[in-house]
C-alpha cells in the first residue's frame, strides 16, 4: 500500500512539473532584432513586415511592422468613419533608401556650408542619418503632409487633434515633440510623425545595446555621426512612450 502512495506521489509530482514547463514554454519569446534590421540592412520582403492596404497610402507600396501595420489599419479606419484621412506618405524606409534621401539633401545643401559638421546639423533638423532612422524598423509613419506650413492650415490642425485625442488608443505617439524639457536636442518637432510606441521602444532597447559607431559608413558626412553624437543626441532624444496611454 505504501509502494502504491508512493509511486502515486512520484507521477503526480512529475505531472506537476511537465505543467509547470508546459506554462514556461507557452509565454511569448522576446522578438530579437539583428544589427541589419535596427540599421534598415533588410528589404519588405522581411516576415516582420506587412503591406498597408492601398487605400491608406499616397503612392506605392508602403509596408509596417506587421503588428504596427494591423494597428495603424485599424486606426486609419476609424478616423476615416469620423471624416479624418490618415494617408501614408512614408512608412519602412530600407537603408538604401535613407542614403538616397541623405545624399540628396546632402548635395542640395553642400554650397551653403563649407564644414562637414555643419552641413549634417543641419540636415539633422528633420532628417535621420542612414542606419539611424527609426523608419528602418516599420514601427514608424509619416502621416497627410511633411510641410510645415500645411499643418498649420485648418486641415492640419484638425488632423492633429485628432492624432492628439486618439492616436494613443492604437497604441501609437509622437515621438518627436518640441525641443524643450522632455527633449533638448535632436530632430524638430515632426506633427506628421508617429510611432507605434510599444515595438518601438523594444527595438531602441536592444538598438541602443548592439548598434555602435562602427556601423556607420558608406554614405557622404558619415564621419560627422561620432562627433554630433547621432545616437545619444538623436536616436535617444524622443519622447518617453508610455504603455498607459494605450
Amino acid at each position: 500500500m505504501i509502494r502504491i502512495l508512493i509511486l502515486f506521489l512520484l507521477i503526480s509530482f512529475n505531472q506537476y512539473l511537465n505543467g509547470f514547463k508546459s506554462c514556461d514554454e507557452s509565454k511569448p519569446q522576446k522578438q530579437v532584432y539583428s544589427i541589419n534590421f535596427m540599421t534598415g540592412k533588410t528589404s519588405e520582403s522581411d516576415t516582420l513586415f506587412r503591406l498597408l492596404p492601398a487605400g491608406c497610402v499616397q503612392y506605392g507600396n508602403q509596408y509596417m511592422h506587421k503588428e504596427a501595420a494591423e494597428a495603424f489599419t485599424a486606426m486609419y479606419n476609424d478616423a476615416l468613419s469620423e471624416g479624418i484621412r490618415l494617408t501614408v506618405i512614408s512608412a519602412y524606409r530600407s537603408y538604401d533608401v535613407q542614403k538616397w534621401l541623405w545624399e540628396g539633401a546632402w548635395q542640395k545643401h553642400r554650397h551653403l556650408y563649407s564644414d562637414d559638421v555643419a552641413l549634417a546639423t543641419h540636415i539633422l533638423k528633420y532628417l535621420s542619418m542612414p542606419g539611424t532612422s527609426r523608419h528602418h524598423w516599420g514601427t514608424e509613419v509619416d502621416i497627410c503632409s511633411t510641410a510645415l506650413a500645411w499643418w498649420e492650415s485648418p486641415q492640419g490642425k484638425r488632423v492633429y487633434e485628432w492624432l492628439s485625442n486618439n492616436a494613443s488608443r492604437y497604441g501609437f505617439y509622437q515621438p518627436y515633440g518640441p525641443l524643450g524639457e522632455s527633449r533638448k536636442s535632436g530632430y524638430q518637432q515632426e506633427k506628421w510623425h508617429w510611432s507605434y510606441g510599444r515595438v518601438a521602444t523594444d527595438i531602441l532597447n536592444q538598438y541602443v545595446d548592439s548598434v555602435s559607431y562602427a556601423n556607420f559608413s558608406g554614405f557622404k558626412g558619415s564621419q560627422t555621426a561620432k562627433s554630433l553624437a547621432v545616437i545619444e543626441n538623436y536616436v535617444l532624444s524622443v519622447e518617453k512612450y508610455s504603455i498607459t496611454k494605450q
